[in-house]
């Protein structure tokens, strides 16, 4: 059985100090990508692709509300790409794998929400402000300022003068994503 706190000064005091500690948390969490590529909003300071359709930083790719249940990432806000739609190692018939090549899984389908080049990355389950809900994705009015503006989609990350240009969904040329590690007690596949 929980103890309750009679003293009602105490139990405000607390939830205050709780309320602070939970604030300072998701700001540090805000702070740390505030001055990287991924802040894609109107505070973008990095030089790179901004989009002028909100200040929001997380909302690119977290949502706080209608995320999309079937990510095993916190919050997902963009809709995934079916993970048997990328051609992964399994296709190259190489013997330098030991393991198994499992789906494209969670962590690495997240970050191609964006990096395959496939959608905008102004395209979001829900988008900022009230009544903007699309569990099909849609994209957040706004403009482009950067190489984003040229791309093809607009917003993607599929221009030529882009760091990683357009991964797109052959990825048995890219890093390895889905190869199923033995040993060492490792299961993941991402």
């Amino acid at each position: 059985m929980a103890r309750k706190i009679a003293n009602p000064w105490l139990r405000h005091g607390l939830l205050g100090v709780l309320a602070t500690v939970g604030l300072l948390t998701a700001q540090t969490a805000l702070g740390a990508i505030a001055n990287t590529r991924h802040n894609l909003g109107t505070t973008n300071v990095t030089g790179t692709n901004s989009f002028d359709g909100t200040e929001a930083i997380c909302v690119f790719c977290h949502t706080p509300h209608g995320a999309d249940n079937s990510a095993s990432v916190p919050l997902w806000n963009r809709v995934l790409s079916d993970p048997a739609s990328y051609t992964t190692y399994a296709s190259l018939g190489t013997s330098s794998l030991d393991g198994g090549v499992a789906p494209v899984g969670s962590v690495s389908i997240a970050c191609l929400s964006c990096h395959d080049g496939t959608q905008a990355m102004n395209v979001m389950i829900n988008a900022p402000g009230s009544g903007n809900y699309d569990p099909a994705g849609a994209a957040l009015p706004g403009t482009w300022t950067g190489p984003a503006a040229t791309a093809t989609p607009v917003g993607s990350l599929n221009y030529a003068t882009a760091s990683i240009v357009n991964i797109g969904t052959d990825l048995s040329n890219d890093h390895p994503v889905g190869i199923q590690y033995g040993g060492g007690g490792a299961t993941s596949a991402d």
